[in-house]
């Protein structure tokens, strides 16, 4: 699968760090593609969930087939297969930005690849902006067409759970002024 191959749109989007039980965290990776394109609705379609902990100085989130990595330096890496789909994942992370590709394709001896279906790549390039006033906000989402997004409320979204069971019901930060 190649990235000139995919089909592009844009959206608003988020993520962040949940903190769970027994030192293990829940990633939440938002996007919506509302209002964009082919996809008028809002939606949550491009985002993920997957749970964690700290390995070797390491985040890892692993599921049956299926591993994200966040290194100390703060480098993404990981992929396997999820559902029948191969996934890919690369990209940064600090302090103030989240850089993430998540390329989703059919596996390469498919039914699906054999006609040429290329899948999905996911493009996730998040700052970090200062809450301005908005009390509940943690990571707002980027700005839209030179919009500035004032107020983030959290509202809950069926997100898929990519790392073992189908959905999870999450608060994402979603821009509503």
């Amino acid at each position: 699968m190649t990235d000139t191959d995919a089909i592009r749109d844009s959206g608003r989007g988020g993520a962040e760090f949940q903190s769970l039980l027994g030192g293990r965290s829940r990633l939440v990776v938002y996007g919506d593609l509302a209002g964009s394109g082919r996809n008028p609705a809002p939606t949550g379609s491009a985002g993920f969930v997957m749970e964690g902990g700290v390995q070797d100085g390491s985040w890892l989130a692993t599921g049956a087939d299926l591993q994200l990595r966040i290194d100390t330096d703060g480098v993404i890496t990981g992929g396997g297969l999820f559902q029948g789909d191969q996934y890919a994942f690369s990209g940064q992370v600090s302090a103030d930005a989240f850089d993430l590709l998540v390329r989703i394709g059919p596996p390469a001896d498919s039914r699906s690849a054999a006609n040429g279906i290329v899948g999905f790549v996911f493009e996730y390039t998040l700052r970090h902006q200062a809450p301005g006033g908005v009390e509940h906000s943690r990571v707002q989402p980027p700005a839209s067409a030179g919009t500035p997004c004032r107020v983030v409320h959290y509202q809950p979204r069926m997100i898929a759970n990519i790392g073992g069971d189908s959905m999870s019901t999450v608060q994402v930060p979603v821009c509503v002024g």
